[in-house]
């Protein structure tokens, strides 16, 4: 998990932003991946967005803009960007990380009812 201080007194890392649950680091607006992780949240997982500035977290990480890393309570990176991970496929890729099953789409609910 690479390391940035995120304010001018280096007092905040990415490293102080993980956890508990998961943690998904953006690089830059984070708006795509905000919707995404309440989607996920509404399934009972926890998990926490952060946008980082883009520049140097696209340096750190080799990022493009937009991109994340979705990261582990123990820092440790479960899926990135341009390896598979999308705001659209965020809740599968978690569910694959912890075996888990996709929830029924809370909209769906009571539809055949």
């Amino acid at each position: 998990m690479p390391h940035l201080w995120i304010d001018e007194d280096e007092s905040v890392s990415s490293l102080d932003l993980c956890g508990p649950g998961f943690t998904l680091l953006v690089a830059g607006i984070a708006t795509a991946w905000q919707r995404a992780a309440a989607a996920v949240r509404d399934t009972g997982t926890a998990i926490t967005v952060h946008e980082l500035p883009a520049g140097a977290w696209c340096a750190a990480t080799e990022l493009p803009e937009g991109g994340a890393l979705l990261v582990r309570s123990d820092q440790h990176v479960a899926a990135r960007s341009g390896s598979g991970l999308t705001p659209e496929n965020l809740s599968s890729v978690l569910c694959a990380i912890t075996g888990t099953r996709v929830r029924e789409d809370m909209s769906t609910r009571g539809a055949s009812a």
